[in-house]
């Protein structure tokens, strides 16, 4: 069955007759149905079943069906729904008076099967185009939203390699960086041991209070995690690729050519933004800009405190 077929619709009409006309045409075709007999009580029913298309008479007691469209356009919750108006004459003021209200249609009593059903179909058709449409740009959209989010940010963190200060300075950059590209509420950067078997938190932003960074000092209390036990953290840095678990969270590395030079976790990837893949492929983009600059950030640090022979490094021979 076509979700066109499976469409819900709400029959308004104040006639018990008449619905019962409709529902019998309207139930051969596979649709799910909804019934009102005044435009207040149509109102009630949108409140709680958002139906596919509305089926509204235009003469009843306590509300009529023109009141009852005006209701429906004023809301943005119920704007984009069609309504089709059941009249039982054919008067242009009328008919002219439905569509500035927002009416798409009209079908005249006493009903004919056939072409209550075309333009049934045709609305609902038209209706669940629409809403696919809507539904693809808001998803290019936020693909595209994400990806100048990420473009921005890789465009940060080459700025860093080029002035990059402190280690700690950077670990703070880049927490900020990942914060803003996936909407992360908590992020923390480890960092391997000397002998690559355990990963030491090194800066973490959002663990104690929301914003908030905190540098190493201030990390004690978060224990190590081993690189050979069964953690998200740990599987990241074995399998050096992006990954995630049941509960959103993810983890990259942080891969300088074969080399990890750490993990970046958050506690979630977006907003719901993306899928799942496409979003783990820009955590690895961001994890791979980010070693360039823990790198260059090294490197400087090293130099600063002789751990890195200059001459050495320029294989220059200098005379004593």
């Amino acid at each position: 069955m076509s979700e066109k077929q499976n469409s819900r619709i709400l029959i308004v009409d104040d006639t018990v007759k008449n619905i019962q006309v409709l529902g019998t045409i309207l139930k051969q075709e596979g649709h799910q149905l909804n019934v009102a007999q005044n435009g207040q009580q149509a109102l009630d029913v949108v409140g709680k079943v958002k139906p596919d298309l509305i089926l509204l008479d235009v003469m009843m007691p306590e509300m009529d069906g023109f009141e009852a469209c005006t209701h429906l356009k004023a809301n943005p919750e119920t704007v984009d729904i069609p309504v089709v108006f059941l009249t039982a004459k054919i008067e242009t003021e009328d008919i002219v008076k439905g569509f500035d209200l927002g009416a798409v249609d009209y079908v005249t009593k006493p009903f004919n099967p056939t072409e209550l059903l075309k333009r049934v179909d045709t609305h609902l058709s038209l209706y669940h185009l629409r809403r696919k449409l809507e539904e693809l740009v808001a998803e290019r959209t936020a693909h595209l939203q994400h990806r100048v989010r990420e473009l921005d940010a890789r465009d940060k963190l080459m700025h860093l390699q080029s002035s990059a200060g402190s280690l700690t300075e950077v670990y703070e950059n880049i927490l900020r960086v990942v914060e803003d590209v996936f909407k992360a509420q908590k992020v923390v950067l480890y960092r391997p041991d000397a002998a690559n078997v355990a990963l030491g938190a090194k800066a973490a932003l959002g663990l104690d209070e929301a914003g908030v960074i905190q540098d190493e000092s201030a990390l004690g209390a978060l224990p190590p995690v081993a690189v050979d036990q069964d953690d998200l953290i740990a599987q990241a840095f074995r399998d050096q690729k992006s990954c995630t678990d049941d509960n959103g969270a993810a983890a990259t590395p942080i891969l300088h050519e074969e080399n990890v030079l750490g993990i970046i976790w958050v506690d979630t990837l977006g907003n719901a933004e993306l899928d799942v893949e496409s979003e783990l492929e820009a955590f690895w983009r961001i994890g791979h800009e980010t070693a360039l600059v823990i790198q260059s950030a090294q490197v400087t640090e090293d130099l600063e405190t002789g751990e890195i022979d200059v001459s050495a490094l320029l294989n220059l021979d200098i005379e004593e």
